[in-house]
């Protein structure tokens, strides 16, 4: 099969989405499909020149070094566009979607991200020219921590762009039940959603620590390390673990908390808060890494336990990276975490920060707990394997085509 993939960040940006649709692309070039990815010349949202509702209304935060137009990575053909601007989910990519005017080269179209401008264009032009079109969209809702105007713009997008690809995909892949429903109620029909989770090349995951590793960052055998990686953004919740250090310092005084992960505007918040709180003495910032790099992957093994406090996410992949490497995580009760932590089993599920804190301290104060947890953790990642995800998504791919 020749297939498109549209993503609004591809190699080498960071993040989970990225490294999603790199493992799926790449996973379908290894079973003989020929992949063209249509991203951006964008590495995160900061380099764009992005318009919003608070002040600075227009600013790029970044400037990068141009990436190639057009390169093959890992057997994937990629094709990068200039993005013009960007208004929240609304990024203006007109050679993109110039490009979008001729699918004749492809048999399936499928597009990641549901609030995107990119995955309104690629369905409407997909319908128009008879190709089945897929949305591989997770991020069904955004944060509740966006300007008020701005979540009325993504009311607005519901109701129309993202009406629009609920009701004219052909297929629809998401992570969680809790997803599914989402889709539904934006006028998706249910029988064509399925669930499908990301995918993990689970070799590249291993519980070994070098010497070097440990001496490099400080990490004493005493040491009770707590393991963030991921964005450094508001909704992530960060500050809900730093905010409660104190306490956690009290009943395990070694602890020592590392974050890992590209700042996105909110370190500077972080840094304030840690030294409000007087501990700068066990708050690391390292990184940022890019995922299975093996500092991030000694980073999860060395970890007692790994925390997600975040209050969106579209699945929680780190959590699943972190148990593949056997250590048991904690995060907040919500949806799509749901999906990889089994409450008491390989991890806890907080109802709220003091819950976080009051877990943190029941585990780190338990070498057993995180033992049997850790364990759990390594048998539940096996389902994620890329090659079963991929194949999975290849049995829609055939089942599309022969019904088109």
């Amino acid at each position: 099969m020749k297939l498109l993939m549209v993503q609004h960040h591809y190699y080498p940006s960071l993040g989970g989405g990225q490294e999603y649709a790199k493992l799926l692309s790449e996973g379908l070039v290894k079973k003989g499909h020929k992949v063209t990815v249509f991203t951006t010349n964008s590495l995160t949202n900061e380099d764009i020149l992005s318009l919003s509702f608070t002040p600075p209304f227009l600013s790029r935060k970044k400037k990068i070094k141009p990436l190639k137009s057009k390169e093959t990575v890992g057997g994937v053909s990629v094709k990068r566009f200039p993005v013009k601007g960007r208004f929240y989910s609304f990024n203006s990519i007109p050679e993109m979607f110039r490009s979008m005017d001729d699918f004749s080269d492809y048999d399936v179209i499928t597009s990641y991200g549901f609030n995107l401008l990119s995955s309104f264009e690629a369905c409407r032009k997909a319908r128009k020219q008879g190709k089945p079109f897929i949305l591989n969209g997770v991020d069904v809702l955004v944060p509740k921590s966006l300007p008020l105007p701005a979540r009325v713009l993504k009311w607005f997008y519901d109701l129309s762009f993202g009406r629009y690809i609920a009701k004219n995909s052909d297929y629809i892949i998401s992570f969680t039940e809790d997803q599914v429903k989402d889709y539904v109620k934006r006028g998706a029909v249910e029988s064509k959603i399925g669930i499908i989770p990301p995918p993990l090349i689970l070799k590249d995951y291993s519980s070994k620590i070098s010497e070097a590793f440990l001496k490099r960052h400080g990490i004493k055998k005493k040491d009770k390390v707590l393991l963030y990686a991921g964005r450094l953004t508001e909704h992530k919740g960060i500050q809900d673990v730093i905010e409660e250090l104190p306490e956690i310092r009290k009943k395990v005084p070694n602890v020592k908390f590392f974050i890992a992960g590209e700042d996105y505007g909110y370190k500077k918040s972080l840094q304030s808060l840690i030294r409000e709180k007087g501990v700068e003495d066990s708050v690391f910032f390292v990184g940022p890494y890019r995922a299975r790099e093996k500092e991030l992957i000694q980073f999860f093994a060395a970890a007692d336990l790994f925390v997600l406090p975040s209050n969106m996410e579209g699945f929680g992949i780190v959590l699943a990276e972190a148990m593949a490497c056997g250590t048991p995580c904690i995060a907040y009760n919500i949806p799509a975490v749901r999906e990889v932590i089994s409450d008491g089993e390989n991890g806890y599920l907080a109802k709220d920060r003091r819950d976080l804190s009051k877990h943190i301290i029941s585990l780190l104060s338990s070498p057993s707990e995180l033992k049997r947890m850790g364990e759990n953790g390594k048998k539940s990642v096996k389902r994620l394997s890329q090659s079963t995800v991929v194949s999975d998504l290849e049995s829609i791919y055939k089942k599309l085509l022969k019904n088109k």
